[in-house]
């Protein structure tokens, strides 16, 4: 390598350190001249905090593309022949020289050396290293300028410009030096410790929600006129702390009214409290009420509680009343108190009737309770509904009575509105087939039948009521002008409801069951009038929504009167000589036990044997003979019921039926033995 050749390589690497460190300094030029010049927006005009809060995002893309577009531009300094041009053109009296030295043909021939005696004395390595030295200082310089305006800068913008956030407008105000100290107000929400949350700031608002007990700090710029804060008769100074004025004050439990004055002009803030709701509790285990046949065994409770802002504690209330006639004893327990935490919880227990002392004809009311973490207005106690278990009395079941039941009232209502809508569908359908006269003819045929069934449902209502009248039509002719509004007739369902109502019913302060069950027929009753309006004027399809209402609202009537039983109901004992006044019995026993049930068990033992003697034979009637055994087994044995039925189902598809007739004989009282060769099933006994 020749000499000139090792000065271009050196040259280069001056050349190549200096793009790099002077992009560098031009890409912090860039970035920090930018939210210089923010800053200064911010001072004299202000910039909303949305756009501050991309101020710092877009220096950085601003400073790496500069930096990038840099590198772009010095990319020339890594080649040889190139800084060979540059040093040309740094100094001219080389004349192409350089560039001829460097050129690898000639680097081997004797015209290279030549050259390279006559470069030696050129200097040329100085000026590249001085026009390097100065591509560095002046980014350099820039740098130190933008950096210390930065470095200059209040405080309250610099802050306003890298931490944006609620609050920060009283920085700006401060830096402008304004004098109007109700021009922008910062509200901050400091909410209750037991709430456990972070405070919320608000610039300007016209409104604060926030919770019962919360601290409200509201503060503005200090200026030449002092601030008083009205809050109806009573007026309270601000204090100023350097160059603001603030006033503290607890959220109040109403909404309120502040008003802020600084003798020239004033501003508003309506405060509106936010209420700590209290838990909401569900029981879930029992699902419902239940009678219990022994005060024996465990009831599982199960319960979900949830609260807005936390719980502290839960249990179950269990309240148990023993005694008849007279005499009747309560007594109040807790059962399964923890303490909680969190916003959810789930809540589980058992009641041993034993330990509790329950006993026959005693009542046990179940509820859940649950208790927040409210320490300003509280603590808020939230309970579920109450589950009542009865245990049954003694002797309750040993008797029954069955009165029949007339059918529903509703549901030939039902039938009929049912009816009336198919008329109604069908006249829709058959519209466009018929004239305007038949439609309307047709159609006020349908109004009457509708008006009919209508007053069907008032006297229903009525009769439910305890109205000895005749219902809608009880005190006016039967005429249209007589015919009860809709609101008329809702009125007079509220009066008679009302007629006895005493303070001491059970759901006093609440909607009664009987108006409850009759509810329904009064949205029926409503729906059918505003049908019959349709239909008097030929609109049968704008009669079809009412319809539809109201038949549903007759289906929940109908729903509303059922009695659903959760499970298979228990088999009821009847005591015989008690019913037909024959005889009386201190206490009812289990049928097993009573006298003269073991006979009955043994004479159904001897029919079995008979019956399955005669199946095994082959006797035509040994089927009819076991069915006939299933039957009187329906009252003596019930135990046995299932396996005969088995058995004789068996028998008639051809399967093997000696596991069933096993399990028959051994409810019967039998014993199975040895094989008997006339039976091929081995359970004769």
């Amino acid at each position: 390598m020749t000499g000139a050749g090792a000065g271009v390589r050196a040259s280069r690497r001056v050349l190549i350190a200096a793009v790099i460190l002077g992009s560098v300094l031009w890409s912090v030029v860039s970035m920090v001249g930018l939210l210089d010049v923010a800053m200064a927006l911010d001072a004299f005009i202000g910039v909303p905090r949305g756009v501050r809060s991309w101020m710092i995002p877009i220096a950085g893309i601003v400073g790496v593309g500069t930096l990038i577009l840099r590198l772009w531009w010095g990319r020339r300094a890594g080649s040889v022949q190139s800084v060979a041009l540059f040093i040309e053109h740094l100094v001219p009296d080389l004349r192409y020289r350089l560039v001829t030295a460097m050129d690898r043909h000639y680097e081997s021939t004797p015209l290279a050396s030549r050259l390279d005696e006559q470069l030696a004395p050129a200097g040329w390595e100085r000026t590249v290293a001085a026009e390097g030295a100065k591509r560095i200082i002046r980014p350099l310089a820039a740098s130190a300028v933008v950096l210390t305006a930065m470095a200059f800068a209040p405080s309250g913008t610099s802050r306003r410009v890298f931490q944006p956030g609620a609050g920060d407008a009283l920085d700006r105000v401060a830096l402008a030096r304004a004098v109007d100290p109700l021009a922008d107000l910062v509200v901050t929400i400091a909410p209750p410790p037991y709430v456990n949350r972070a405070s919320q700031t608000f610039e300007n608002p016209e409104e604060v929600h926030a919770l019962v007990g919360s601290d409200v700090r509201v503060q503005g710029v200090a200026g030449e006129r002092s601030v008083v804060m009205v809050a109806g008769a009573q007026r309270t100074a601000t204090v100023t702390q350097g160059a603001r004025w603030a006033v503290r004050f607890p959220m109040p439990p109403r909404p309120e009214l502040r008003r802020f004055e600084d003798g020239q002009r004033g501003r508003q803030l309506l405060l509106v409290p936010v209420t700590d709701s209290a838990p909401v509790v569900r029981l879930d285990a029992p699902p419902r009420d239940t009678v219990l046949p022994d005060p024996t065994g465990v009831i599982d409770l199960a319960a979900t509680l949830a609260d807005d802002y936390g719980l502290d504690a839960g249990w179950f209330e269990v309240i148990v009343s023993t005694g008849q006639g007279e005499s009747f004893q309560f007594g109040t327990a807790r059962v399964s108190e923890r303490p909680l935490a969190g916003t959810s919880a789930q809540l589980r227990a058992g009641i041993d009737l034993v330990a509790l002392g329950a006993t026959h004809g005693a009542f046990l009311h179940v509820r859940a309770v649950a208790r927040d973490l409210n320490t300003v207005s509280g603590p808020g106690i939230g309970v579920s509904e109450t589950r009542t278990v009865r245990v049954a009395r003694r002797g309750e079941y040993d008797s029954i009575a069955l009165e029949a039941l007339p059918p529903l009232a509703a549901d030939s209502s039902l039938l009929s509105q049912r009816l009336l809508i198919m008329l109604a569908e069908e006249l829709v359908q058959r519209r466009p087939e018929l004239s305007e006269t038949t439609v309307t003819r047709e159609s006020r045929a349908i109004a009457r039948d509708q008006e009919r069934l209508r007053r069907r449902v008032a006297e229903i209502i009525f009769m439910r009521l305890g109205d000895a009248e005749a219902g809608e039509h009880a005190h006016v002719e039967d005429t249209p002008a007589g015919a009860l509004s809709p609101e008329d007739l809702l009125a007079a369902a509220g009066a008679a409801t009302a007629e006895g109502a005493g303070e001491a019913l059970d759901f006093h302060g609440d909607e009664t069951p009987v108006v409850a069950v009759n509810r329904p027929l009064l949205e029926a009753y409503n729906a059918m009038w505003d049908a019959g309006r349709a239909l008097g004027v030929a609109d049968p399809e704008g009669a079809l929504p009412h319809m539809y209402a109201a038949l549903e609202a007759i289906q929940r009537a109908r729903a509303a009167e059922r009695i659903y039983l959760r499970g298979r109901p228990a088999a009821a004992v009847i005591d015989l000589p008690r019913v037909r006044l024959s005889g009386t019995a201190p206490t009812s026993t289990p049928a097993d036990r009573r006298p003269g049930a073991g006979g009955s068990r043994a004479r159904l033992l001897g029919r079995y044997r008979a019956a399955l003697t005669r199946v095994a034979m082959g006797a035509p009637d040994g089927l009819d003979s076991l069915m006939l055994l299933r039957l009187a087994a329906l009252t003596d044995a019930p135990d046995a019921v299932v396996p005969l039925n088995e058995a004789v189902s068996a028998l008639r598809e051809g399967r093997e039926p000696g596991g069933f007739l096993r399990r028959a004989l051994a409810a019967l009282g039998g014993v199975p033995v040895g094989s008997v060769a006339a039976t091929p099933w081995s359970i004769m006994p």
